[in-house]
């Protein structure tokens, strides 16, 4: 499988930098990515209800433990679902019909979807030791888009306060700086004088760092989609409420500047 080819269509610069790493930081890191983007493209497939995406996102996570054989090929059902005419077909036939997986999303996200086996796959023959880091890391991201589905499956909302903020970006990008540094103490010679302890708390703080960039960046999207990442105890405290801010986000500056 290349992983790289992939990864092309689905990263925003993601794909010119993993190039250039080594290959035994290449794989495990790819393999990583390549997981994370497939079930994000679950988690995100606005076509299906939330329902439906919890359960295949369940599914999927299982997979990566390597406890369920068949989500590959369900998801290639589900994609084909629409594009053969199968969904037509069995209603005249009376049968239940699968729900189409296919709309909203790129052409570089069906082949991830359809590639979901080998990407399976790929993930056995890696070592024993990426295994487990590439199973660990997919773990916690599938648990935060899941808590996502739930937490905002019913029209706009924030996040409480801070704490569930902190808890939010290390789900979706503190665990990944995280896995890096294992990775690379594992893998590159010399990484680094500083102890493992210290850099794990560095590369978890770096990516949750990076996530609130993120969630900076895309606040208009995310308020328009229902979703808030600003605080809402601390938008109380400046008599402000998510729904002030889906039309104005940067209201929330006096909280930025707090």
């Amino acid at each position: 499988m290349n992983e790289l080819e992939l990864l092309k269509p689905v990263s925003r610069s993601f794909y010119l930098s993993i190039r250039l790493l080594p290959r035994a930081l290449r794989e495990p890191v790819a393999l990583a990515y390549l997981l994370a983007r497939t079930s994000d493209t679950i988690a995100d497939s606005n076509a299906m209800p939330a329902e439906k995406r919890i359960e295949l996102l369940d599914r999927f996570a299982r997979a990566i433990a390597g406890k369920d054989q068949s989500i590959g090929k369900t998801l290639k059902d589900l994609l084909l679902s629409k594009q053969d005419g199968s969904q037509s077909s069995s209603r005249s036939r009376g049968t239940k019909t699968l729900p189409d997986l296919s709309s909203g999303i790129t052409e570089g996200e069906k082949a991830l979807l359809e590639s979901a086996e080998k990407i399976l796959r790929a993930l056995k023959n890696l070592s024993p030791e990426d295994q487990r880091d590439v199973r660990e890391l997919l773990a916690i991201i599938t648990r935060g888009q899941r808590q996502d589905l739930t937490r905002w499956s019913g029209g706009l909302a924030a996040l409480a306060n801070a704490q569930e903020l902190r808890d939010c970006t290390y789900l979706v990008a503190g665990c990944v700086g995280e896995f890096w540094t294992r990775v690379c103490f594992r893998k590159v010679q010399s990484f680094t004088a500083r102890l493992e302890a210290d850099m794990l708390e560095l590369g978890t703080n770096y990516g949750r760092g990076l996530q609130l960039v993120n969630i900076l960046r895309d606040a208009g999207s995310d308020l328009r989609a229902g979703r808030c990442y600003f605080p809402e105890d601390e938008l109380h405290a400046v008599n402000l409420s998510a729904s002030d801010l889906v039309d104005a986000p940067a209201a929330f500056l006096p909280i930025y500047s707090r």
